[in-house]
């Protein structure tokens, strides 16, 4: 079949070069066939023989002979190109299109929006969606389309403007469109515009716990700690329950907000949750205690923490978790606590380089008395070393 589709091409090329191609018109429609359906064959051959250029060529020469090109004519080839990921030249025929003066229909209208997005050329495809948008209610692929495009470009009046022109044509609107409006109102530091947004849906079953955890996460940002914990206690009254991002992300307000007693209220509102606490809760809980005095009943509820999580932790995460709670232990001065981390170590066969021990040795042994640092202190360095 390709050895005929290359022999078709050269028949081809010898009329052009004796000028012959152009009565193609007259013979083919003598034989009562329209001319358009011939060069559409064999555009349709050029593309599946991966020649996208001969497009631009036939096209010309339809132009030259003064042969019809009705409206689908140019949407079959455009629809044959993207088949092939050919949008470049996808649009080169809607091009020529437009130059005919005719119109692309709805349908073409919309994958001429993916088309152009595919090359980078958003404001293209803006344009294609405008248009669309004045002769019929656009499906919700090329709404999903334009909206990350403006989430890309932060424009959240444009994003809300959108979501508010499918509210009013009654455009079906579905978590995920909420979402990426949402996520775009939080980039653009219109985070309390996004949040009124979230509270006119979470009446409906729109809403989900990604539309509560995007506004939690800008709140985390702003270390608003007193507006995230209200959400968090709003959001537990709804339909949608709290996952562990959701915990995880008040307790990260919380620690940068330096509100740690908040933080481990909401550590144990999550356990009452039945959510067990994973790597990311450790991670956030040990941001805070190491700058602060944490207590070794904290150190305790981490240590219990680290004995959960870390099978799902690399040896890597391993070994800065218990790097960090070594920091702790050696802040807090309390030997028996040393051990139970030296102990939780072992019994998880984390290592920690050779220099770490020995940053830690000598983290152990500053400032102590030479009899001290003899006896328990030199034994809890030691201990560390071990790990090594």
């Amino acid at each position: 079949m390709y050895d005929s589709v290359i022999s078709s091409f050269a028949i081809y090329d010898k009329l052009q070069v004796n000028g012959d191609h152009i009565a193609i018109k007259d013979s083919v429609q003598s034989a009562r066939r329209q001319p358009s359906a011939v060069f559409s064959l064999l555009v349709q051959c050029a593309i599946r023989a991966g020649r996208p250029e001969l497009v631009a060529q036939f096209v010309d020469d339809m132009v030259c002979g003064g042969i019809d090109r009705p409206v689908d004519f140019y949407e079959t080839i455009m629809k044959v190109l993207a088949s092939k990921k050919y949008y470049k030249e996808a649009l080169d025929v809607c091009n020529q299109l437009e130059t005919d003066g005719l119109e692309p229909s709805a349908v073409t209208l919309s994958c001429l929006v993916n088309f152009a997005v595919e090359l980078g050329e958003a404001d293209r495809a803006i344009g294609f969606f405008n248009r669309l948008a004045t002769t019929s209610v656009p499906p919700i692929r090329a709404y999903m389309t334009i909206l990350r495009l403006y989430s890309g470009r932060q424009d959240w009046w444009r994003s809300l403007a959108l979501i508010r022109e499918m509210q009013q044509r009654q455009a079906p609107i579905d978590s995920l469109v909420l979402n990426i409006v949402l996520a775009t109102g939080v980039a653009a530091s219109q985070l309390e515009a996004a949040l009124e947004l979230l509270r006119e849906f979470s009446s409906s079953k729109i809403v989900d716990v990604v539309s509560f955890n995007t506004i939690l996460k800008g709140l985390a940002q702003q270390k608003d700690v007193e507006s995230a914990i209200k959400l968090l206690d709003e959001m537990t009254q709804t339909a949608v329950k709290p996952n562990s991002i959701t915990y995880n992300t008040v307790m990260d307000a919380a620690v940068r907000g330096g509100q740690m007693p908040e933080a481990w209220k909401v550590l144990a509102r999550m356990r009452d949750a039945g959510i067990a606490p994973d790597k990311f809760t450790c991670t956030t809980l040990m941001k805070r205690s190491l700058q602060n005095e944490a207590t070794a009943e904290q150190l305790l509820m981490i240590l219990d923490l680290l004995r959960n999580v870390t099978p799902e932790c690399d040896s890597d995460l391993c070994a800065n978790l218990f790097r960090n709670v070594i920091e702790i232990a050696a802040k807090i001065n309390d030997d028996a606590l040393t051990r139970r981390v030296v102990a939780l170590m072992r019994e998880n066969r984390v290592k920690l380089p050779p220099q770490e021990c020995q940053r830690f040795l000598k983290l152990f042994l500053k400032d102590q008395e030479p009899i001290r640092s003899a006896a328990p202190w030199r034994q809890r360095a030691s201990a560390v070393l071990a790990c090594a």
